[in-house]
């Protein structure tokens, strides 16, 4: 099972949760409180993290005591939330369960988040291009993130949720080197579309 398989449950949890609250509550913004706070306290368990490194492993429960005091968390509501993944062996993953709570925050308003990798700097003009499609695929306002790849060869690659759209000069040698019989150098077995 792959890191988002085993964070999925606790952020849909957490955000199910917060979003509940968040709609009862006509006076704040809960969903916003439970994003920052949940941000501080994955920040405070990858510092905690990086401070024992190398002194053995950390208990969940003084990690979650050391986290807890860092942020002076009060809220009972997320003092539970890390109980359990404190329990359940899953507290060093706060930073990724945060990372897809963003994510389910971010659909729920209607927008995704593209990272949209390329073999060679994307111009501007081609970036208005490239978001418009980006938007479209996804069905969403797309807030769309480009990074550089030079194994791409040339093309992009991109990555919005759980879906991948490689239309990478890589990608295609892949898909002609499976229709031939052979694997490709470096060859990663990536879905190719066409953009």
């Amino acid at each position: 099972m792959t890191v988002r398989g085993v964070v999925r449950p606790y952020s849909v949890a957490g955000f199910a949760f917060a979003r509940g609250k968040h709609a009862l509550s006509r006076e704040r913004d809960v969903l916003g409180e439970w994003s920052v706070a949940l941000a501080a306290l994955a920040a405070a368990t990858a510092g905690v993290l990086e401070q024992t490194r190398g002194r053995g492993l950390v208990a969940d429960d003084d990690l979650r005591a050391a986290v807890v005091e860092l942020c002076g968390e009060k809220d009972a509501n997320r003092l539970n939330f890390l109980t359990v993944l404190a329990q359940n062996g899953r507290l060093r993953l706060l930073p990724e369960i945060v990372e897809m709570f963003e994510e389910l925050r971010r659909d729920a308003a209607g927008v995704v988040t593209v990272r949209v990798e390329s073999a060679l700097p994307v111009s501007g003009e081609a970036r208005a291009v490239l978001e418009g499609i980006m938007a479209k695929w996804t069905g969403c306002k797309a807030e769309v993130r480009f990074e550089e790849n030079a194994e791409l060869l040339g093309g992009v690659c991109a990555y919005a949720r759980d879906d991948v759209l490689d239309a990478s000069v890589r990608g295609r040698l892949n898909k002609m080197a499976s229709a031939l019989g052979v694997r490709a150098p470096g060859g990663d077995g990536l879905r190719e579309e066409t953009l």
